[in-house]
Protein backbone atom coordinates (compact mmCIF):
# COMPACT_ATOMS: atom_id res chain seq x y z
CA UNK A 1 0.00 0.00 0.00
CA UNK A 2 2.84 2.36 0.85
CA UNK A 3 4.45 1.60 -2.51
CA UNK A 4 1.24 2.53 -4.33
CA UNK A 5 1.06 5.89 -2.51
CA UNK A 6 4.70 6.53 -3.45
CA UNK A 7 3.92 5.77 -7.09
CA UNK A 8 0.93 8.11 -7.08
CA UNK A 9 2.95 10.86 -5.44
CA UNK A 10 5.74 10.26 -7.94
CA UNK A 11 3.49 11.39 -10.76
CA UNK A 12 3.57 14.93 -9.41
CA UNK A 13 7.36 14.82 -9.34
CA UNK A 14 7.60 13.57 -12.92
CA UNK A 15 4.76 15.70 -14.29
CA UNK A 16 7.25 18.32 -15.45
CA UNK A 17 9.42 15.71 -17.17
CA UNK A 18 9.03 14.14 -20.62
CA UNK A 19 5.83 12.27 -21.53
CA UNK A 20 7.69 8.95 -21.73
CA UNK A 21 8.62 9.09 -18.02
CA UNK A 22 4.99 9.82 -17.07
CA UNK A 23 3.74 6.97 -19.26
CA UNK A 24 6.18 4.55 -17.63
CA UNK A 25 4.98 5.60 -14.20
CA UNK A 26 1.33 5.16 -15.22
CA UNK A 27 2.03 1.68 -16.56
CA UNK A 28 3.65 0.69 -13.24
CA UNK A 29 0.62 1.93 -11.30
CA UNK A 30 -1.83 0.10 -13.59
CA UNK A 31 0.20 -3.10 -13.31
CA UNK A 32 0.34 -2.92 -9.52
CA UNK A 33 -3.40 -2.30 -9.29
CA UNK A 34 -4.13 -5.35 -11.45
CA UNK A 35 -1.71 -7.72 -9.71
CA UNK A 36 -2.02 -6.70 -6.05
CA UNK A 37 -5.73 -5.99 -5.60
CA UNK A 38 -6.10 -8.13 -2.49
CA UNK A 39 -3.08 -6.60 -0.77
CA UNK A 40 -3.94 -2.91 -1.24
CA UNK A 41 -5.99 -1.02 1.31
CA UNK A 42 -8.43 0.27 -1.31
CA UNK A 43 -12.13 0.98 -0.90
CA UNK A 44 -15.05 1.15 -3.28
CA UNK A 45 -18.69 2.07 -3.68
CA UNK A 46 -20.93 -0.18 -5.79
CA UNK A 47 -23.75 1.38 -7.80
CA UNK A 48 -26.16 0.68 -10.62
CA UNK A 49 -26.02 2.77 -13.82
CA UNK A 50 -29.47 4.12 -12.92
CA UNK A 51 -27.92 5.77 -9.83
CA UNK A 52 -25.96 8.11 -12.10
CA UNK A 53 -28.14 11.13 -12.89
CA UNK A 54 -25.35 13.18 -14.46
CA UNK A 55 -25.49 12.19 -18.14
CA UNK A 56 -21.99 13.59 -18.75
CA UNK A 57 -20.63 10.55 -16.87
CA UNK A 58 -22.18 8.10 -19.34
CA UNK A 59 -19.19 8.75 -21.63
CA UNK A 60 -15.58 9.14 -20.46
CA UNK A 61 -12.74 9.62 -22.96
CA UNK A 62 -9.46 7.70 -22.82
CA UNK A 63 -5.99 8.68 -24.04
CA UNK A 64 -4.53 7.93 -27.48
CA UNK A 65 -6.61 5.57 -29.61
CA UNK A 66 -8.16 3.62 -26.74
CA UNK A 67 -11.88 2.95 -26.93
CA UNK A 68 -13.73 5.39 -24.63
CA UNK A 69 -15.77 4.27 -21.65
CA UNK A 70 -19.51 4.07 -22.27
CA UNK A 71 -21.86 3.16 -19.45
CA UNK A 72 -23.71 -0.12 -19.99
CA UNK A 73 -27.38 -0.08 -18.94
CA UNK A 74 -28.01 -3.80 -19.63
CA UNK A 75 -29.60 -5.95 -16.93
CA UNK A 76 -27.13 -7.47 -14.48
CA UNK A 77 -24.53 -4.69 -14.92
CA UNK A 78 -23.20 -2.73 -11.96
CA UNK A 79 -20.13 -0.56 -11.46
CA UNK A 80 -17.81 0.30 -8.65
CA UNK A 81 -15.52 3.28 -8.14
CA UNK A 82 -12.33 2.19 -6.36
CA UNK A 83 -10.50 4.85 -4.35
CA UNK A 84 -7.95 5.59 -1.65
CA UNK A 85 -9.64 6.93 1.48
CA UNK A 86 -8.52 10.21 2.94
CA UNK A 87 -6.41 9.76 6.05
CA UNK A 88 -2.81 9.97 7.18
CA UNK A 89 -0.80 11.46 4.33
CA UNK A 90 -3.85 11.85 2.04
CA UNK A 91 -5.88 15.07 2.05
CA UNK A 92 -8.93 13.74 0.23
CA UNK A 93 -10.33 10.61 -1.41
CA UNK A 94 -8.34 9.69 -4.56
CA UNK A 95 -10.19 7.89 -7.37
CA UNK A 96 -8.04 5.02 -8.63
CA UNK A 97 -10.10 3.13 -11.22
CA UNK A 98 -13.61 2.00 -12.25
CA UNK A 99 -14.71 -1.65 -12.47
CA UNK A 100 -17.60 -3.07 -14.46
CA UNK A 101 -19.36 -6.10 -12.95
CA UNK A 102 -21.48 -8.25 -15.29
CA UNK A 103 -23.65 -11.03 -13.87
CA UNK A 104 -24.56 -13.87 -16.30
CA UNK A 105 -27.31 -16.32 -15.35
CA UNK A 106 -26.93 -19.99 -16.46
CA UNK A 107 -29.52 -21.08 -19.07
CA UNK A 108 -31.25 -24.26 -20.23
CA UNK A 109 -32.36 -27.37 -18.35
CA UNK A 110 -29.26 -27.42 -16.22
CA UNK A 111 -30.19 -24.05 -14.76
CA UNK A 112 -33.80 -25.02 -14.04
CA UNK A 113 -32.56 -28.25 -12.47
CA UNK A 114 -30.69 -26.15 -9.97
CA UNK A 115 -27.23 -26.86 -11.34
CA UNK A 116 -26.66 -23.42 -12.87
CA UNK A 117 -24.86 -20.71 -10.89
CA UNK A 118 -24.59 -17.00 -11.65
CA UNK A 119 -21.31 -16.18 -13.37
CA UNK A 120 -19.79 -12.84 -12.46
CA UNK A 121 -17.22 -11.11 -14.66
CA UNK A 122 -15.27 -8.18 -13.28
CA UNK A 123 -13.28 -6.01 -15.66
CA UNK A 124 -11.34 -2.81 -15.10
CA UNK A 125 -13.17 -0.48 -17.48
CA UNK A 126 -11.32 2.69 -16.59
CA UNK A 127 -7.74 2.29 -15.35
CA UNK A 128 -5.72 4.75 -13.30
CA UNK A 129 -3.90 5.93 -16.45
CA UNK A 130 -7.35 6.84 -17.83
CA UNK A 131 -8.24 8.67 -14.59
CA UNK A 132 -4.96 10.61 -14.85
CA UNK A 133 -5.77 11.54 -18.46
CA UNK A 134 -9.30 12.60 -17.51
CA UNK A 135 -8.11 14.78 -14.65
CA UNK A 136 -5.54 16.61 -16.78
CA UNK A 137 -7.47 16.98 -20.06
CA UNK A 138 -11.12 16.96 -18.94
CA UNK A 139 -11.03 18.39 -15.40
CA UNK A 140 -14.75 19.20 -15.46
CA UNK A 141 -15.62 15.54 -16.09
CA UNK A 142 -13.20 14.43 -13.37
CA UNK A 143 -14.77 16.88 -10.91
CA UNK A 144 -18.23 15.52 -11.78
CA UNK A 145 -17.01 11.97 -11.19
CA UNK A 146 -15.49 12.96 -7.84
CA UNK A 147 -18.66 14.84 -6.90
CA UNK A 148 -20.72 11.73 -7.67
CA UNK A 149 -18.49 9.67 -5.33
CA UNK A 150 -18.71 12.26 -2.54
CA UNK A 151 -22.48 12.71 -2.91
CA UNK A 152 -23.10 8.96 -3.03
CA UNK A 153 -21.23 8.47 0.27
CA UNK A 154 -23.03 11.48 1.77
CA UNK A 155 -26.46 10.16 0.81
CA UNK A 156 -25.84 6.52 1.77
CA UNK A 157 -23.51 6.92 4.75
CA UNK A 158 -20.08 5.52 5.53
CA UNK A 159 -21.55 2.01 5.57
CA UNK A 160 -21.83 2.22 1.76
CA UNK A 161 -18.02 2.11 1.57
CA UNK A 162 -16.58 -1.42 1.22
CA UNK A 163 -12.99 -2.64 1.38
CA UNK A 164 -11.08 -4.53 -1.32
CA UNK A 165 -8.43 -5.69 1.15
CA UNK A 166 -8.22 -9.47 0.75
CA UNK A 167 -6.12 -10.20 3.82
CA UNK A 168 -7.23 -10.11 7.42
CA UNK A 169 -5.21 -7.64 9.51
CA UNK A 170 -3.84 -8.87 12.81
CA UNK A 171 -5.97 -6.91 15.27
CA UNK A 172 -3.77 -7.96 18.18
CA UNK A 173 -1.12 -5.59 16.85
CA UNK A 174 -2.17 -1.96 17.21
CA UNK A 175 -0.22 1.05 16.08
CA UNK A 176 -0.91 4.34 17.81
CA UNK A 177 0.23 7.38 15.87
CA UNK A 178 0.03 11.04 16.68
CA UNK A 179 -1.66 12.76 13.75
CA UNK A 180 -2.57 16.35 13.01
CA UNK A 181 -5.21 17.50 10.53
CA UNK A 182 -4.08 19.80 7.74
CA UNK A 183 -7.28 21.81 8.02
CA UNK A 184 -9.35 23.16 10.93
CA UNK A 185 -10.68 19.78 12.08
CA UNK A 186 -8.59 19.43 15.24
CA UNK A 187 -9.04 23.09 16.14
CA UNK A 188 -12.82 22.94 15.72
CA UNK A 189 -13.12 19.67 17.67
CA UNK A 190 -11.26 21.26 20.57
CA UNK A 191 -13.08 24.59 20.38
CA UNK A 192 -16.52 22.96 20.32
CA UNK A 193 -15.66 20.91 23.40
CA UNK A 194 -13.93 23.62 25.47
CA UNK A 195 -14.84 27.08 24.25
CA UNK A 196 -17.89 28.79 25.70
CA UNK A 197 -19.07 30.24 22.37
CA UNK A 198 -20.61 28.51 19.34
CA UNK A 199 -18.61 27.42 16.30
CA UNK A 200 -20.29 26.36 13.02
CA UNK A 201 -20.48 22.66 12.26
CA UNK A 202 -19.77 20.98 8.95
CA UNK A 203 -22.70 20.23 6.69
CA UNK A 204 -24.61 17.06 7.49
CA UNK A 205 -26.82 15.03 5.23
CA UNK A 206 -30.54 15.31 5.93
CA UNK A 207 -31.80 12.92 3.26
CA UNK A 208 -32.85 15.69 0.89
CA UNK A 209 -29.61 17.63 0.87
CA UNK A 210 -27.14 19.25 3.22
CA UNK A 211 -27.43 21.92 5.87
CA UNK A 212 -25.23 23.74 8.36
CA UNK A 213 -25.16 23.05 12.07
CA UNK A 214 -24.81 19.29 12.46
CA UNK A 215 -26.05 17.95 15.77
CA UNK A 216 -29.35 19.79 15.99
CA UNK A 217 -30.76 23.12 14.89
CA UNK A 218 -30.37 25.17 18.08
CA UNK A 219 -31.59 28.74 17.65
CA UNK A 220 -30.66 29.63 21.23
CA UNK A 221 -27.07 28.89 22.27
CA UNK A 222 -26.18 29.21 25.92
CA UNK A 223 -23.12 28.44 28.03
CA UNK A 224 -23.70 29.29 31.70
CA UNK A 225 -21.60 28.67 34.79
CA UNK A 226 -20.98 30.33 38.15
CA UNK A 227 -18.23 32.48 36.61
CA UNK A 228 -19.55 33.41 33.14
CA UNK A 229 -22.52 33.28 30.78
CA UNK A 230 -22.65 33.50 26.98
CA UNK A 231 -25.65 33.42 24.69
CA UNK A 232 -26.73 34.05 21.10
CA UNK A 233 -29.93 33.78 19.08
CA UNK A 234 -29.25 32.41 15.59
CA UNK A 235 -31.98 34.20 13.58
CA UNK A 236 -30.80 37.59 14.82
CA UNK A 237 -27.08 37.08 15.40
CA UNK A 238 -25.79 34.68 12.71
CA UNK A 239 -24.23 36.29 9.63
CA UNK A 240 -25.41 35.27 6.17
CA UNK A 241 -21.85 35.41 4.84
CA UNK A 242 -20.59 33.10 7.62
CA UNK A 243 -20.00 33.24 11.36
CA UNK A 244 -22.05 35.17 13.87
CA UNK A 245 -22.19 37.22 17.04
CA UNK A 246 -22.81 36.47 20.70
CA UNK A 247 -22.47 38.23 24.06
CA UNK A 248 -20.66 37.29 27.24
CA UNK A 249 -20.71 38.41 30.87
CA UNK A 250 -18.46 37.09 33.59
CA UNK A 251 -15.61 37.34 36.07
CA UNK A 252 -13.01 35.01 34.47
CA UNK A 253 -9.42 36.18 34.19
CA UNK A 254 -7.46 35.40 31.00
CA UNK A 255 -3.83 35.90 32.05
CA UNK A 256 -3.32 36.78 35.73
CA UNK A 257 -2.94 33.90 38.17
CA UNK A 258 -6.17 34.51 40.05
CA UNK A 259 -9.45 32.60 40.27
CA UNK A 260 -12.76 33.84 38.87
CA UNK A 261 -14.29 36.46 41.19
CA UNK A 262 -10.82 37.29 42.58
CA UNK A 263 -10.16 39.92 39.90
CA UNK A 264 -12.52 42.41 41.55
CA UNK A 265 -14.34 43.26 38.32
CA UNK A 266 -17.27 42.25 36.13
CA UNK A 267 -16.95 42.29 32.37
CA UNK A 268 -19.25 42.42 29.38
CA UNK A 269 -18.10 41.54 25.89
CA UNK A 270 -19.31 41.21 22.32
CA UNK A 271 -17.96 38.21 20.45
CA UNK A 272 -17.73 38.44 16.62
CA UNK A 273 -16.88 35.33 14.59
CA UNK A 274 -15.98 35.95 10.93
CA UNK A 275 -16.00 32.86 8.74
CA UNK A 276 -14.20 33.68 5.50
CA UNK A 277 -14.29 31.25 2.54
CA UNK A 278 -17.49 29.78 3.96
CA UNK A 279 -18.22 27.97 0.71
CA UNK A 280 -15.25 25.66 1.40
CA UNK A 281 -16.87 24.37 4.60
CA UNK A 282 -15.97 25.00 8.24
CA UNK A 283 -12.96 22.65 8.12
CA UNK A 284 -11.28 24.73 5.42
CA UNK A 285 -12.59 28.22 6.16
CA UNK A 286 -10.48 30.99 7.66
CA UNK A 287 -11.83 32.14 11.05
CA UNK A 288 -11.21 35.40 12.89
CA UNK A 289 -12.74 35.11 16.35
CA UNK A 290 -12.65 38.35 18.30
CA UNK A 291 -14.03 39.20 21.71
CA UNK A 292 -14.06 42.90 22.66
CA UNK A 293 -15.32 44.15 25.98
CA UNK A 294 -15.14 46.30 29.07
CA UNK A 295 -14.16 45.32 32.61
CA UNK A 296 -15.84 47.33 35.34
CA UNK A 297 -14.36 47.57 38.81
CA UNK A 298 -16.53 45.73 41.37
CA UNK A 299 -16.24 44.43 44.92
CA UNK A 300 -16.29 40.76 43.97
CA UNK A 301 -13.79 39.95 46.71
CA UNK A 302 -16.71 39.98 49.15
CA UNK A 303 -18.29 37.12 47.16
CA UNK A 304 -15.10 35.03 47.33
CA UNK A 305 -15.24 34.89 51.12
CA UNK A 306 -18.92 33.82 51.11
CA UNK A 307 -19.02 31.44 48.15
CA UNK A 308 -18.61 27.85 49.44
CA UNK A 309 -17.23 26.48 46.14
CA UNK A 310 -14.21 28.83 46.21
CA UNK A 311 -11.46 27.88 48.66
CA UNK A 312 -8.86 30.62 48.72
CA UNK A 313 -7.56 33.45 50.84
CA UNK A 314 -8.93 36.95 50.29
CA UNK A 315 -7.63 38.36 46.97
CA UNK A 316 -4.90 40.98 47.18
CA UNK A 317 -4.36 42.29 43.64
CA UNK A 318 -6.68 45.14 42.62
CA UNK A 319 -7.74 45.70 39.02
CA UNK A 320 -9.43 48.73 37.50
CA UNK A 321 -12.01 49.57 34.85
CA UNK A 322 -10.36 48.61 31.57
CA UNK A 323 -10.82 47.78 27.88
CA UNK A 324 -9.84 44.33 26.58
CA UNK A 325 -9.73 42.32 23.36
CA UNK A 326 -9.19 38.59 22.83
CA UNK A 327 -8.56 37.56 19.20
CA UNK A 328 -8.11 34.06 17.72
CA UNK A 329 -7.27 33.20 14.12
CA UNK A 330 -6.99 29.90 12.30
CA UNK A 331 -3.90 29.12 10.24
CA UNK A 332 -2.82 31.50 7.50
CA UNK A 333 0.21 31.11 5.20
CA UNK A 334 1.11 27.87 6.98
CA UNK A 335 1.49 29.56 10.38
CA UNK A 336 0.08 27.99 13.57
CA UNK A 337 -3.25 28.97 15.12
CA UNK A 338 -2.71 32.27 16.93
CA UNK A 339 -4.20 34.18 19.87
CA UNK A 340 -3.62 37.78 20.95
CA UNK A 341 -5.01 39.18 24.21
CA UNK A 342 -4.62 42.59 25.78
CA UNK A 343 -6.28 44.44 28.65
CA UNK A 344 -5.52 48.13 29.16
CA UNK A 345 -6.81 50.13 32.13
CA UNK A 346 -6.47 53.67 33.42
CA UNK A 347 -3.76 54.11 36.04
CA UNK A 348 -6.10 54.99 38.91
CA UNK A 349 -5.10 54.22 42.51
CA UNK A 350 -8.24 55.58 44.15
CA UNK A 351 -10.64 53.48 46.23
CA UNK A 352 -8.90 50.07 46.31
CA UNK A 353 -11.13 47.14 47.23
CA UNK A 354 -8.29 45.19 48.82
CA UNK A 355 -5.84 46.70 51.29
CA UNK A 356 -3.28 44.59 53.14
CA UNK A 357 -1.05 45.35 56.10
CA UNK A 358 2.58 45.14 54.98
CA UNK A 359 5.04 45.77 57.81
CA UNK A 360 2.52 47.97 59.62
CA UNK A 361 1.72 50.01 56.51
CA UNK A 362 -1.64 49.94 54.70
CA UNK A 363 -0.78 48.92 51.13
CA UNK A 364 -2.79 48.19 47.99
CA UNK A 365 -1.45 46.37 44.91
CA UNK A 366 -2.72 46.99 41.38
CA UNK A 367 -2.33 45.57 37.89
CA UNK A 368 -3.36 47.95 35.12
CA UNK A 369 -2.16 46.25 31.91
CA UNK A 370 -1.85 42.69 30.63
CA UNK A 371 -0.81 41.38 27.20
CA UNK A 372 -0.42 37.80 25.94
CA UNK A 373 0.43 36.19 22.61
CA UNK A 374 0.32 32.44 22.06
CA UNK A 375 0.53 29.98 19.19
CA UNK A 376 -1.60 26.84 19.42
CA UNK A 377 -0.92 23.35 18.06
CA UNK A 378 -3.54 20.59 17.86
CA UNK A 379 -3.17 16.87 17.29
CA UNK A 380 -4.81 13.50 18.00
CA UNK A 381 -3.46 10.39 19.65
CA UNK A 382 -4.57 8.24 16.70
CA UNK A 383 -6.70 8.34 13.56
CA UNK A 384 -9.71 7.41 15.74
CA UNK A 385 -9.47 10.86 17.37
CA UNK A 386 -10.48 9.56 20.78
CA UNK A 387 -7.64 11.38 22.51
CA UNK A 388 -7.19 15.02 21.53
CA UNK A 389 -4.37 17.36 22.48
CA UNK A 390 -3.63 21.06 22.37
CA UNK A 391 -0.41 22.90 23.20
CA UNK A 392 -0.06 26.66 23.71
CA UNK A 393 3.34 28.33 23.48
CA UNK A 394 3.89 32.05 23.85
CA UNK A 395 4.61 34.87 26.25
CA UNK A 396 2.75 37.30 28.46
CA UNK A 397 3.23 40.61 30.25
CA UNK A 398 1.64 42.27 33.25
CA UNK A 399 2.52 45.09 35.59
CA UNK A 400 2.17 45.36 39.38
CA UNK A 401 2.01 48.71 41.20
CA UNK A 402 1.96 49.58 44.88
CA UNK A 403 0.15 52.44 46.66
CA UNK A 404 0.40 53.23 50.37
CA UNK A 405 -2.50 54.59 52.43
CA UNK A 406 -2.77 56.24 55.82
CA UNK A 407 -5.18 54.99 58.52
CA UNK A 408 -7.58 57.75 57.42
CA UNK A 409 -7.55 56.51 53.83
CA UNK A 410 -5.34 59.21 52.36
CA UNK A 411 -3.15 57.92 49.54
CA UNK A 412 0.60 58.26 49.89
CA UNK A 413 3.47 57.17 47.65
CA UNK A 414 3.00 54.93 44.60
CA UNK A 415 5.62 52.95 42.73
CA UNK A 416 6.03 50.29 40.06
CA UNK A 417 7.01 46.99 41.66
CA UNK A 418 7.14 44.74 38.62
CA UNK A 419 6.90 44.70 34.82
CA UNK A 420 6.88 41.01 34.17
CA UNK A 421 7.48 39.24 30.86
CA UNK A 422 7.09 35.51 31.23
CA UNK A 423 6.69 32.49 28.93
CA UNK A 424 3.29 30.82 28.63
CA UNK A 425 3.17 27.07 28.12
CA UNK A 426 -0.04 25.06 28.23
CA UNK A 427 -0.90 21.43 27.52
CA UNK A 428 -4.52 20.23 27.32
CA UNK A 429 -6.08 16.81 26.82
CA UNK A 430 -9.62 15.76 25.90
CA UNK A 431 -11.10 12.27 25.79
CA UNK A 432 -13.90 12.01 23.22
CA UNK A 433 -15.51 8.58 22.77
CA UNK A 434 -17.99 8.51 19.88
CA UNK A 435 -16.63 11.90 18.80
CA UNK A 436 -18.14 13.68 21.82
CA UNK A 437 -16.05 15.11 24.67
CA UNK A 438 -16.41 13.16 27.94
CA UNK A 439 -13.76 14.92 30.02
CA UNK A 440 -10.80 17.23 29.67
CA UNK A 441 -7.80 18.27 31.75
CA UNK A 442 -5.15 20.91 31.23
CA UNK A 443 -2.16 22.61 32.81
CA UNK A 444 -0.84 26.07 31.99
CA UNK A 445 2.09 27.87 33.50
CA UNK A 446 2.65 31.62 33.50
CA UNK A 447 4.96 33.55 35.81
CA UNK A 448 6.10 30.19 37.28
CA UNK A 449 2.61 29.34 38.57
CA UNK A 450 0.78 26.23 37.34
CA UNK A 451 -2.94 26.55 36.62
CA UNK A 452 -4.70 23.18 36.49
CA UNK A 453 -8.17 22.86 34.98
CA UNK A 454 -10.53 19.95 34.52
CA UNK A 455 -14.10 19.20 33.44
CA UNK A 456 -16.30 16.13 33.27
CA UNK A 457 -19.62 15.70 31.48
CA UNK A 458 -22.14 14.48 34.06
CA UNK A 459 -25.36 14.68 32.00
CA UNK A 460 -25.80 14.48 28.20
CA UNK A 461 -29.34 15.56 27.38
CA UNK A 462 -28.84 15.56 23.60
CA UNK A 463 -25.95 15.89 21.20
CA UNK A 464 -25.29 19.55 22.03
CA UNK A 465 -27.11 19.87 25.33
CA UNK A 466 -25.19 18.89 28.46
CA UNK A 467 -24.21 19.65 32.06
CA UNK A 468 -20.63 19.52 33.33
CA UNK A 469 -18.69 19.67 36.55
CA UNK A 470 -15.53 21.80 36.47
CA UNK A 471 -12.59 22.73 38.68
CA UNK A 472 -9.81 25.35 38.52
CA UNK A 473 -6.75 25.11 40.77
CA UNK A 474 -3.80 27.47 41.13
CA UNK A 475 -0.71 25.81 42.62
CA UNK A 476 2.02 27.59 44.63
CA UNK A 477 4.88 29.15 42.63
CA UNK A 478 7.51 26.79 41.25
CA UNK A 479 11.17 27.82 41.60
CA UNK A 480 10.52 31.13 43.33
CA UNK A 481 9.09 32.62 46.52
CA UNK A 482 5.51 33.76 46.96
CA UNK A 483 5.10 37.50 46.35
CA UNK A 484 3.25 39.80 48.74
CA UNK A 485 0.32 40.38 46.35
CA UNK A 486 -0.22 36.67 45.63
CA UNK A 487 -2.26 33.99 47.39
CA UNK A 488 -0.44 30.73 48.01
CA UNK A 489 -3.03 28.66 46.15
CA UNK A 490 -6.75 28.45 45.48
CA UNK A 491 -9.38 26.19 44.01
CA UNK A 492 -12.87 26.71 42.60
CA UNK A 493 -15.59 24.20 41.67
CA UNK A 494 -18.55 24.97 39.45
CA UNK A 495 -21.32 23.52 37.28
CA UNK A 496 -21.61 24.47 33.61
CA UNK A 497 -24.78 24.22 31.48
CA UNK A 498 -24.31 24.07 27.69
CA UNK A 499 -26.98 24.30 24.98
CA UNK A 500 -26.18 24.44 21.28
CA UNK A 501 -22.48 25.29 21.68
Amino acid sequence: MKKLIVLLAGLFVFSSMQAQSIQEMLEKIDLKLKNDKKYLDLYFIAFAPSDVKDTSLYYLPKPDEKKPFRMDFDDGVTYRIVFLKEGIGIDTNVIVYIDKIKQHIGAGAKFFAGGGKPQIDTTMEYAYSDIYYLKNHFPDKYFRLYHFLKKYIGNNGEESIQSLLGIKPDKSIKTILGISARDNLDFLNFARANYNHWYPYEKKNTGGGFRRGGGGNYQFRVDASFSSITFSYAPWMDFKFGGGASVEFGTDEKLLNILPWEGMNFYGAARILLELNKEKGANKAFFIDSKIGLKVKARTNDIVSKFPLIMSDAPRLNTVTSFFADIYTTRVFGLPFMNLYFNIGEQNFDNPYSIVDVNGTQTAFYSFSQVAYTMSFYWDGSDKRLTRFKMDIGAGYHDVWQAQFSPTGARGATKLLQEKFSPIVGLYFNFAPSGRGLFGVGIRTYDSRPKITGWFRIVQISERHSIRAEAVYFAPPVGRKLRTWENKNGIMFQIRYRLGV
